[in-house]
This record gives structure tokens, C-alpha cells and sequence, in this order.
């Protein structure tokens, strides 16, 4: 069950809906937000600055300061707590006005790739990019230092808020050699401004890589992520394959359908990648390989999960496990089975099956009390592939004056469904609540990746709430804005 509530997303449009068909209509049905908003006139919601948990306030704003997350505001937990943040700051709340501001831009270190060659970038990347959105932007300057192995502490660099750095030239040359390898970060942040934030030091998460030389010729090191997923049976992955080296069957699959894959271009990534957010850091511990490649003018990419580390600090452990396939993408789209890769590939793009997401009115419940109005209601993929990181738009106003928009993420399995609620302020004694279903990730999905809708015209829906008190013909002239969606 997801649930958002809260009353900080507000928009101020006012377009008309659009029209077009085929290609131009998917385009459109992208826009529907137009449809949405014009029903809505977004804007500031006036709920009342009372914060509803504030344990749990301080306990998100405790997280995002330590791990970058939640890592947007605009849905889902953020969206929350950016509203529980703007009620702080509305009743002058001093201890979580200045926790916000310690977290509001977070410090954030991570390297992607947890084994790599000596011969590649590391890409240590620290960033401090502006989570929540605050009255007072946070200043500071956060010098970092670190220790990498039994070296240092020795100095990376300097940030701001709402920067980035890549910090490789800054780390030992023993830091990048073969082995595995323990590295920790302490940012000693002083705050600017007129009424400053004491200086504090901030152990940030250790980071473990693993690197290995691609011209040694015996001995067993971190290249077994690797060469254990190329190495494998096919048919270990997939039964319905032939019994040869995955590595082979693969490049037998794309270059004989005039693409490209590179069998020295295999990478190492945290399995999560495939289903977080863009721009996330990885939060677990499984490692896949990752095999990518073109075809018909398209990326495609295959996560074989391939280890895993267990442990925390110095007792950290890696281990090297039995291949298992984890998914592939295709052209943004989400596949389960290897199998399908072949025909796939000899099938027109516009033919392939895919993820299809549904919103009905008659599955909107809508219900009312003095102070809120709740929808609860089921969102479908009547498609026969995964979707992952669905956006979903909720909206409540009454088309002539100020309401407000939540926003939910969501992953649905094939013909599978996810049942959400979301719950908006009572600004209004009657009024419309519409749902859009949106198969783009935008910065939400991966590699903000985007899957076609082939049925846009069941992604939107609205329920009237309290038709009776509504003016007279007010479910037309609702039916009349929102032409390519159905409600009552």
C-alpha cells in the first residue's frame, strides 16, 4: 500500500486539453497534467501548520541527512516531509527548522561500480544536490577527508550546496589498484550566514569497491562478478536456451541481428540500479554484471546477479554467487525472460509487448469527512511486461480556485495492480479528484527511462466528490475538460 499525505505539491496552470492521435497522441497523453491542472487550478493548499508526526519528521530528516534519501521532494515520503518541513518553519518549530537545515542539501559519496578494472575510471562522485526547498537556502562549505585503506586522513576537496565533484585524482595511487578496498569520508562542514549553524564533522556511509587487473592471468579476484556471468550456461539462466556460454549465445543473438555488443564492455553495478531511481545511490549490497548492448538503433541492458557483501565497517565479507538472472530493457521497456530477446529483435519495435498502465473510475473510491477528502483506488498493468516507476498524478480542486496535486512512484508487475491512497485537505465542500497514470520515469525512474503507453486514453480518471453540492451541470462540464479520460 502506498499512501501519501500532506499538502505541500501545489502547481498554478491553466491550460486546455489536447488533442492529436498516434505517435502526436502519446505526446499528448504525456501533457494529460495539462487536463489535470486545468481541473484543479493548483495552487497553495492553506491546510493548517500543524505537523502530524513529529517523531517521525526528525526521524526522515535524521535519514536524509545521513544517506541522501528520500532523494525528491515532489512524491511519495518526500513530498511528506517537505510538507511537514514548511509547517515547521509556519509555527517556528527551532529544532526542525534547523535539522531541515542541516539536511536540506545532504552530502552524498558513492561509487557505482563496486568492481571495476585498474584500466577504468573509479568515479568516486561526492554531491551535495538541494533536497527539500527551505525559506533560508542552506550555505556552508563541507571540506572532506578521507582515508582510504590504512592511508590518510588526507584531503579530497571542498563543496557548496547543490554541487557535484568527481574526487578519483584526489585518492592514492594504492586506491586504485587491485584488491578490495575500504574507504571512509569525513566532511567538517562550517555553515555561512547571518545566524549560522554551529560547525560540525559528518562521518558519511564507508564505501567498499573492489578492482582487478584485466591482464592477470591466474588467480582468482574481483573480475569473477564478471566472468562468472559470461562464463555461465545459458541455460542456467534460462531453460528454454542452449547449453553454451552466455557471453556467446548473447553475441551470437545481437550481431547476427546487425548490433553491437563488445564482449570486454561488461560492468559491475549494484543490482538495485535496475529498478531506482535515476541518481540514487544504491542502498544494498547485491552486485550484478551487467551486460550492455545495441540493437535496432536502441540500448539494451541485462542484470545477472552475480555476488552479494555481507557485514559492516572492517568485518565487511564479499561473496561470489550461482548466476541468476535479474531482468533486461530494452528500448525502455521492461522484459523478464532471455528468451524473448531473439524475436524481439526480428519483430518491428512497434510490435513489441510491453507494460500497460490503467486508471478506471469505477476502481476511484472517494470518501469525505470535515476535514479531508481520501482516494483509495487501483492502479493496473494490463500489459504483459513490468513497469517500473510509474508516476502517478493525483489531483483535488474545484477547477475554479486554488487546490492540490500529490505525487506517488510505483512499480507494477505484469497484469498485476498496486493499490494506493492519498489523502487531500477539505478545501472545498465539492470539487473533482483526478488520477493519471504516467509510464515515464522522468527523474524518477531509471536512467530516466521512458516506456510507451500503447493505451493512453485509460491512463487518466476522475471522481466527483460530493456531486450533490456541486453546481448544476458541473459533472459536463468536468467530462467536457478532461475529453480523453473517463469519470462521474
Amino acid at each position: 500500500m502506498s499512501r501519501t499525505v500532506g499538502d505541500r505539491q501545489s502547481e498554478a496552470v491553466g491550460a486546455s486539453p489536447l488533442k492529436g492521435a498516434g505517435i502526436a497522441g502519446h505526446w499528448d497523453m504525456r501533457l494529460v497534467l495539462a487536463v489535470l491542472i486545468t481541473l484543479i487550478a493548483s495552487g497553495s493548499s492553506g491546510a493548517q501548520p500543524v505537523l502530524a508526526d513529529r517523531p517521525r519528521v526528525i526521524a526522515v530528516l535524521e535519514q536524509l541527512l545521513e544517506t541522501g534519501e528520500p532523494r525528491h521532494a515532489s512524491h511519495d515520503q518526500g513530498e511528506w516531509l517537505q510538507g511537514e518541513v514548511d509547517r515547521a518553519f509556519a509555527v517556528n518549530d527551532v529544532e526542525i527548522m534547523r535539522l531541515a537545515q542541516r539536511a536540506a542539501a545532504p552530502i552524498v559519496a558513492r561509487v557505482d561500480t563496486p568492481a571495476s578494472a585498474i584500466d577504468r575510471p573509479l568515479q568516486l562522485t561526492i554531491s551535495t544536490d538541494r533536497v527539500l526547498q527551505l525559506r533560508t537556502p542552506p550555505d556552508y562549505s563541507a571540506e572532506l577527508w578521507a582515508t582510504a585503506d590504512d592511508y590518510g586522513p588526507f584531503r579530497l576537496g571542498a563543496l557548496g550546496p547543490d554541487r557535484r565533484g568527481v574526487f578519483d585524482a584526489r585518492l592514492p595511487v594504492a586506491a586504485h589498484g587491485a584488491g578490495l578496498h575500504h574507504l571512509r569520508i569525513e566532511a567538517r562542514v562550517t555553515f555561512r550566514g547571518r545566524r549560522p549553524l554551529p560547525p560540525e564533522i559528518r562521518q558519511l556511509p564507508d564505501i567498499l569497491y573492489a578492482r582487478y587487473d584485466p591482464a592477470a592471468k591466474s588467480g582468482i579476484d574481483a573480475h569473477v562478478f564478471i566472468s562468472q556471468a559470461a562464463a555461465v550456461s545459458a541455460q542456467r539462466l534460462d531453460g528454454s536456451l542452449p547449453a553454451i556460454a552466455f557471453e556467446s549465445w548473447l553475441s551470437s543473438v545481437i550481431t547476427s541481428r546487425a548490433g553491437e555488443f563488445n564482449a570486454g564492455d561488461w560492468r559491475t553495478t549494484y543490482c538495485e540500479e535496475r529498478v531506482g531511481e535515476g541518481a540514487v545511490k544504491p542502498l544494498g549490497r547485491a552486485i550484478c554484471a551487467v551486460a550492455d548492448f545495441v540493437a535496432m538503433g536502441a540500448k539494451g541492458t541485462i542484470w545477472i546477479r552475480t555476488g552479494r557483501l555481507d557485514g559492516t565497517d572492517a568485518d565487511v565479507r564479499w561473496h561470489a554467487e550461482r548466476p541468476v538472472f535479474q531482468g533486461m530493457r530494452l528500448r525502455g521497456r521492461e522484459y523478464e525472460s532471455l528468451a524473448s530477446l531473439p524475436g524481439l529483435l526480428s519483430t518491428p519495435a512497434d510490435d513489441w509487448p510491453s507494460g500497460d498502465v490503467s486508471v478506471a473510475p469505477e476502481e476511484m473510491t472517494i470518501s469525505v469527512n470535515r476535514e479531508a477528502v481520501r482516494l483509495n483506488a487501483i492502479v493496473r498493468n494490463n500489459g504483459s511486461q513490468p513497469l517500473l516507476r510509474v508516476r502517478l498524478v493525483a489531483g483535488f480542486g474545484t477547477g475554479r480556485e486554488r487546490g492540490i496535486i500529490h505525487q506517488l512512484v510505483v512499480d507494477i508487475p505484469p497484469h498485476g495492480s498496486k493499490d494506493i491512497e492519498v489523502e487531500f485537505p477539505l478545501v472545498s465542500r465539492y470539487g473533482v479528484v483526478v488520477l493519471q497514470a504516467l509510464q515515464i520515469g522522468g527523474e524518477h525512474g531509471p536512467f530516466e527511462s521512458w516506456s510507451p503507453d500503447p493505451t493512453p486514453e485509460d491512463s487518466v480518471a476522475f471522481r466527483i466528490v460530493n456531486p450533490r453540492q456541486a453546481p448544476r451541470d458541473y459533472v459536463d462540464w468536468a467530462r467536457k475538460q478532461c475529453r480523453p479520460c473517463r469519470g462521474f
